[in-house]
């Protein structure tokens, strides 16, 4: 039994030897089948450039950046629009000094030309500046006997005012000064004339026509001078009227009248005696 069995042994061996053969003999045909339809492995390598030195290409890192520079963004304060010009604003005052002065020069005067010694004296003016503190000096300029000082401040307007009263007694002449900061020097002078006294007498008209004592002008009724036959009726026993016309004579005090006439005339008796009062 032994040796009627190893023949198909060999055989399945010849014919798997044999299958072996024609399989590799087939992948081999294969093989070369392919090598043919596909370009060799070396000249792909050539051609790629991807296989030359890493060195010559240049490192990303060293591209611009896509950030926009900083000196592309324009700086507002270099050339503000909203700024107007110069000419188109007003210039302002530096220095705030005090108020100009009036385009006309500062006034004083006195309500008066003359006063009586104690009467109210008014002074006004005018063109001084708003506000300006005004100095207002009165005096005496004959005799420096009296004077007057006050400070005033100007209104609104420019105006000024002062309100003093004389001395009792006569002065003549004043001088007024007033002086401001601002507005410069204004000067006036008035005067204070003294007690007067004028005496008058009576022409009483013809005895046909008499007057009752008026001040008829022309030389009749009271007048300056002596009565006559030309113009006055008086016979013997009558009182011939006299009057005591008193001016520029002080306020608040009081007046003594002293009376005085003559008994001749040119080496004459006077035929007008005595002195007779009424009232």
């Amino acid at each position: 039994m032994t040796s009627s069995r190893r023949p198909n042994v060999v055989l399945l061996l010849r014919i798997g030897l044999i299958g072996f053969l024609l399989m590799g003999s087939l992948l081999a045909t294969a093989v070369a089948g392919a090598e043919e339809a596909t370009p060799t492995a070396p000249d792909t390598a050539v051609e790629t450039p991807t296989e030359l030195p890493p060195v010559d290409t240049p490192a990303p890192t060293e591209e611009p950046s896509p950030e926009p520079a900083a000196s592309e963004t324009p700086v507002p304060t270099e050339a503000p629009t909203a700024e107007p010009l110069p000419s188109d604003t007003a210039v302002p005052t530096e220095e705030p000094t005090a108020e100009p002065a009036p385009a006309l020069p500062p006034t004083i005067q006195s309500d008066k030309a003359d006063y009586a010694a104690g009467q109210l004296v008014t002074l006004t003016g005018g063109n001084w500046a708003a506000g300006e503190l005004v100095l207002i000096f009165v005096n005496d300029d004959i005799g420096q006997t009296w004077n007057h000082s006050a400070s005033v401040t100007a209104a609104e307007d420019g105006t000024i005012i002062d309100v003093f009263r004389l001395p009792s007694w006569f002065v003549a002449t004043y001088s007024v000064r007033a002086t401001g900061a601002v507005s410069g020097v204004a000067t006036t002078t008035f005067t204070d004339a003294p007690p007067q006294i004028d005496l008058d007498q009576c022409r009483n008209g013809a005895a046909g026509s008499p007057n009752n004592c008026v001040a008829l002008g022309g030389g009749q009724g009271w007048a300056n001078g002596n009565a006559g036959a030309s113009q006055s009726h008086y016979v013997e026993g009558y009182s011939i009227p006299y009057r005591a016309v008193m001016t520029n004579l002080p306020t608040s005090t009081s007046i003594t009248v002293v009376l005085g006439y003559d008994i001749r005339h040119s080496g004459k008796n006077a035929s007008i005696t005595p002195l007779t009062t009424t009232g």
